[in-house]
């Protein structure tokens, strides 16, 4: 995904000049020829990440199309206020890139973590927060994303699904990846592949299931939940559950739904870890695999 991303940087500076990309001293092996075209609007900013959100929104202030880029919690959590102050609150339209959402830097321990950034983003009103799952949906998205007037974060993670939906994605609006209107699981980021695993399970058991990719997960697309009335709802992701997507859409279907609907929000349990290992393996942990998922999905459909 990260390289996508930067294709997309270094084909889009070519035709727009008020683009600028600021890293925190991150990046390298990804972002070396957007350096070599683009260099006046190639900034490191070091490991001064509250500095980089000040820098970007000034640039913003000036007409520019600042992207602020690091490792998820730094450029989310270490400049929170920054975020709050110097973008959201003068709805400046910077976008903050995240790369390695969930587990995706779990070598590097805790501190590497990303699962408190959705909760936290979304929180911030003028804020459009959104995670894409597949690279093809994070190709069609970005010149969306680009022409975006306003603040948003793009979270990144390594995925590899590759699965086209029936309709191309499009910005704020769920992504229908299989469609399915008794029960539907909903993803976002690796959610949706790990989603995906689970609904291929189901259907070879005989249990209809549709997948959807809410890229978009602030603001929330209510309208296309008032829309559907299924049966049961399921969202997967590598966030907390506490604050993430699945809680914002327990909100929705609360206020929406006139009838009583199977719901889980299954992600990360709310407690810290101090293990440092691979993504696999803290996923395992976490609870975040096929095999610790399905049965609780199962059970709830009446199915074991």
């Amino acid at each position: 995904m990260r390289s996508a991303f930067i294709a997309f940087l270094e084909e889009a500076a070519h035709h727009d000049p008020s683009l600028y990309f600021i890293a925190g001293d991150v990046g390298f092996s990804v972002i070396e020829k957007f350096k070599e075209q683009h260099q006046h609007r190639y900034l490191n900013a070091g490991i001064a990440e509250q500095n980089m959100i000040g820098v970007a929104a000034g640039l913003a202030m000036t007409g520019k199309r600042p992207y602020a880029y690091s490792i998820v919690p730094f450029v989310t959590l270490r400049c929170y206020e920054q975020i709050k102050v110097d973008i959201c609150y003068q709805q400046q339209p910077v976008k903050l890139v995240g790369v390695g959402g969930g587990y995706q830097y779990g070598g590097m321990g805790a501190t590497h973590y990303a699962l408190e950034d959705v909760g936290a983003l979304r929180l911030l009103p003028n804020m459009t927060v959104v995670a894409p799952a597949t690279k093809a949906e994070l190709v069609a998205l970005m010149p969306q994303i680009h022409a975006h007037n306003g603040p948003l974060y793009l979270r990144l993670s390594a995925l590899p699904l590759v699965l086209e939906g029936t309709q191309p994605p499009v910005l704020g609006q769920p992504h229908e990846l299989i469609p399915g209107n008794d029960v539907i699981i909903i993803g976002s980021g690796y959610g949706v592949e790990l989603g995906y695993q689970i609904q291929q399970q189901l259907q070879s058991e005989g249990i209809a299931c549709g997948l959807v990719s809410l890229h978009t997960i602030s603001p929330l697309p209510t309208a296309w939940f008032a829309a559907r009335r299924p049966r049961a709802i399921f969202t997967i992701e590598e966030h907390f559950v506490i604050g993430g997507m699945g809680e914002a859409i327990a909100h929705c279907l609360m206020e929406t739904y006139d009838y009583k609907v199977i719901f889980k929000a299954l992600g990360v349990p709310h407690t810290y870890g101090n293990e440092i290992a691979n993504c696999t393996w803290l996923r395992n942990k976490a609870g975040l695999t096929t095999e610790a998922i399905l049965p609780q999905i199962k059970q709830l459909l009446g199915q074991q």
